[in-house]
């Protein structure tokens, strides 16, 4: 005997099938913690201070640690997330795709930001 079990009006709203270009949002959660794994395992590649914050003035201002280098990558997944929570409960299609989309250009930016500070400072 089956049972159907209808789902609540809540469980269909957080239903993942209601985002958009969902691929979109599984590579910017991809993307990031790859970032942040990545930075982790080249750590002993890395000097232990990093620039990072390049709109600072010249000088120590503009160093982190080599860890920070970590900063972007966690802002990005947090940005990742608040605007997929954002997307369950806005009704606009136009708008649940432009959140998305500028999650994953957030995560792409911010792991290209960290490879080439990584080039630029690493002893490869």
């Amino acid at each position: 005997m089956k049972i159907l079990i209808k789902k609540s009006a809540l469980q269909k709203k957080l239903s993942i099938e209601r985002v958009p270009l969902k691929n979109f949002v599984y590579l910017s959660f991809i993307i990031s913690i790859v970032g942040i794994l990545l930075i982790f395992l080249l750590q002993s590649k890395l000097p232990p201070e990093v620039p990072l914050f390049y709109g600072l003035p010249e000088g120590e201002e503009q160093l982190t640690t080599s860890l920070g280098l970590t900063l972007p990558l966690v802002g990005s997944l947090i940005i990742t997330i608040l605007n997929t929570i954002t997307v369950f409960f806005l009704q606009n299609s136009f708008l649940q795709k432009t959140l998305v989309l500028v999650s994953f250009a957030v995560s792409f930016l911010s792991f290209v930001t960290i490879v080439k500070i990584t080039l630029l400072v690493g002893s490869f």
